[in-house]
């Protein structure tokens, strides 16, 4: 891993206020569950939509049509199969069919050491990929080099990530406007070898970070792939996704009352509501973990 970043610009002469920095409390972390809607996109959607750069930038995906739903959780890694094979890893991400991914978190960045697939394919990074880093502002970038085995196949790999935070500000969502929203635009390039051919991966990508959440709030992305001797990549992937409405709006009624009353006191939360109609009550934080259930108590993270 041969990394190189550069501090985010603490511009004093600006609202500092207004520029959102993500700390090692956003780090991925256990417990975190996640409601992430899927978008039915066209493959130049990035160029579209999302270039906007700089101070109080604003973007949109308020009309994508969102057709799909996954839950994305992230556990303890012994929680999953094969988790021996990543002894370093600090977190797992469970997503749907997508394969698991296996993330180090320290205190001034998150590497990604290793991914299972649906097929149980160890791929396991011999030179593991920085994906964040702490603190993260406008104007922070990095890049690292990384390489990986896999243990079925006979396919290796190497790659390199370049992430650059290049505009804070505000981004429209199906329901409204979120704000304190920091945009990075991340560019990841991979060779991958087997036994038949070598294959070039070209991943262009927008994600959208606010404090307080420990994945992206939404973003774009497009993969575009090269054969040996190609001069034009064909797109292979391509998406838009968004953590759904109610990990923002505070309180999700899924019964058909109206509305459930509550008092908020230091240290306390009282759900004011009739015995009848209500299955199950959950109290969740920003991360999407439970703070508490039908009385629970409070889990050991908080």
């Amino acid at each position: 891993m041969r990394s190189i970043s550069t501090g985010f610009l603490g511009l004093a002469l600006l609202n500092a206020a207004a520029q959102p920095v993500l700390t090692t409390s956003d780090a991925p972390s256990q417990g975190g569950v996640f409601t992430i809607r899927h978008g039915i996109i066209f493959s130049s959607l990035y160029q579209v939509l999302v270039v906007n750069t700089g101070p109080t930038a604003e973007w949109n995906v308020f009309g994508v049509a969102f057709d799909t739903v996954d839950t994305w959780s992230m556990v303890p890694p012994a929680d999953v199969d094969d988790a021996g094979s990543f002894p370093t890893a600090t977190c797992a991400h469970v997503f749907g069919t997508h394969p698991v991914l296996f993330d180090s978190v320290s205190a001034s960045a998150v590497h990604r050491v290793g991914e299972l697939t649906g097929t149980d394919t160890i791929r396991l990074f011999s030179d593991p990929m920085q994906v964040m880093v702490f603190p993260c502002g406008f104007g922070a970038s990095w890049t690292d080099a990384f390489a990986w085995n896999e243990s079925v196949s006979a396919r290796s790999g190497l790659g390199v990530i370049h992430d650059t935070a290049d505009g804070y500000g505000q981004l429209h969502l199906p329901w409204g406007w979120e704000g304190e929203v920091l945009g990075t635009v991340r560019t990841i390039t991979t060779q991958q070898i087997d036994a038949q051919d070598t294959v070039y991966d070209v991943s262009l990508e927008r994600r959208f970070l606010q404090p307080g959440y420990a994945l992206p709030i939404a973003r774009v992305w497009e993969v575009r792939r090269f054969m040996s001797g190609d001069t034009v990549g064909i797109p292979v992937d391509f998406g838009v996704e968004h953590i759904d409405a109610q990990q923002f709006s505070g309180l999700e009624v899924t019964s058909e009352m109206d509305e459930i009353p509550f008092v908020l006191r230091p240290g306390e939360l009282e759900i004011l509501h009739p015995s009848y109609d209500i299955k199950a009550t959950a109290v969740h934080d920003c991360q999407g973990r439970v703070c508490a259930a039908n009385g629970l108590e409070c889990p050991a993270w908080l």
